[in-house]
């Protein structure tokens, strides 16, 4: 009797050992694969790296930006000159017509005597020469030098040292579309990590009585997110309806969750008015290490 206890006895223990072993080995395995996932998509790095990754972003999409801006305004330079052209063309055809009728009446005036010929090289339309070139340059210098913008929001960024992840525009495409904001990254001392400012100037051409604001968020060339929110209670603190016609300043911040896992974020976000106007839009990419 002894025997077969001592027997059962060796089995449980053997049995408990052969369990607490499978319950050690799946208890590793899921630390590993925790920490693994942890290490792969949530061990950020300081915010001093995250803001000198995105400081590069910042420049490689300015460079892209400047060339883009540069060959549309050379375009629109171009046209410029074509039609300051086309009118001086138009007032010289006006002033020859103008010459020749003189001509006909000064020749009918001496037809008694010698025809008097007229000197072709009118002096007053050479001084007049000098100012018409001049007023040329001065067209397309003035159109080159002007800013597209109310304010020199990437002059803005670089003169503060700051970095930007994003811009807000009076709409998301299409001519005629105006930068009147930025989307900058900054480190965010009370909480730790980063944080992103929104600040930007608008002018709304009339009350916006109600709108929605819609968002699309795209992680690593892949959609994330996409929701749409009243604008009158996404931030009550932000926007209070109605929203006046005229010149307005917005300015707000939203800290980065530690849980935001590691990628690149690409994000766009517009309003729509009570007309179904698209009246702003803010496009951002951030690089979370």
């Amino acid at each position: 009797m002894s025997v077969r206890l001592s027997l059962l006895a060796r089995q449980y223990t053997k049995k408990i050992t052969m369990s607490a072993k499978r319950n050690i080995i799946i208890l590793v395995c899921t630390f590993t694969l925790c920490l693994g996932i942890y290490l792969a998509y949530f061990n950020h790095a300081d915010a001093v790296d995250v803001l000198e990754a995105n400081k590069e972003l910042m420049k490689k999409q300015h460079e892209v930006n400047r060339a883009a801006n540069t060959a549309q305004r050379h375009v629109a330079a171009a046209a410029i000159i074509i039609e300051f052209d086309k009118e001086v063309g138009d007032k010289e055809n006006g002033s020859s017509s103008a010459d020749a009728n003189r001509n006909e009446v000064q020749v009918e005036e001496n037809r008694s005597g010698e025809a008097v010929e007229l000197n072709n090289e009118d002096p007053r339309q050479l001084e007049e020469d000098v100012p018409k070139s001049n007023e040329k340059e001065n067209k397309v210098e003035e159109f080159v030098k002007k800013d597209p913008t109310d304010f020199d929001w990437d002059g803005w960024v670089y003169d503060n040292d700051y970095v930007s992840i994003g811009d807000i525009y009076t709409k998301c495409e299409g001519p005629g579309r105006k930068t009147v904001g930025k989307v900058l990254l900054m480190a965010d001392k009370e909480n730790g990590g980063v944080k992103s400012v929104i600040k930007f100037n608008v002018t709304w051409p009339y009350d916006i009585e109600y709108g929605t604001i819609h968002m699309s968020v795209r992680y690593d060339n892949m959609e994330l997110y996409s929701n749409k929110f009243d604008l009158c209670t996404v931030d009550p603190d932000l926007f209070v309806c109605p929203l006046p016609a005229g010149p307005q300043y917005y300015d707000t911040e939203v800290h980065v969750p530690a849980y935001v896992p590691k990628g690149i974020f690409y994000s766009r976000a517009w309003l729509v008015d009570q007309d179904e106007n698209e009246v702003a839009c803010g496009i951002s990419e951030f690089n979370n290490l």
